[in-house]
């Protein structure tokens, strides 16, 4: 049930980073398109859109603030998609289900915590630089 809410959480903040994306995309073609993109349901399409913009941003040497990590395009987007497969396995009804060891929930709980660490950084970014990227 951890790992099921894990995943929960995983993805809500997921989702509150792609609205402050959204808002702080000035291009208002690529801002519709993105948002056509929320407004359905997969969330692996969306992952990737981000993925993409994050790294896009890093390789126009758009530079983030100095002390946000380097690795940030992986921790909010690698690091959810890791949570949210497990999640997903766990959460569908299965004949046998998937156990999940100690260790490996305890790792996912302290991943998360850098995971949510790394979003909130990218959430404080954003939003303060709305329509500029």
């Amino acid at each position: 049930a951890s790992a099921v809410l894990l995943g929960v959480a995983a993805e809500r903040t997921f989702l509150v980073i792609t609205k402050a994306l959204l808002e702080a995309l000035k291009n208002a073609n690529e801002q519709a398109k993105f948002k056509k993109l929320l407004d359905r349901q997969p969330m692996k399409p969306k992952q990737d859109w981000v993925h993409a913009k994050l790294l896009e941003l890093d390789e126009n040497r758009r530079k983030l603030p100095d002390n946000f990590p380097e690795s940030t395009p992986l921790m909010v987007t690698g690091i959810y998609d890791l949570i949210r497969q497990q999640r997903n396995d766990l959460g569908h009804p299965r004949d046998v289900p998937p156990k999940m060891e100690r260790g490996q929930l305890e790792a996912n709980l302290f991943l998360f915590s850098q995971y949510y660490r790394s979003a909130e950084q990218l959430h404080s970014y954003l939003t303060s630089h709305k329509a500029s990227l």
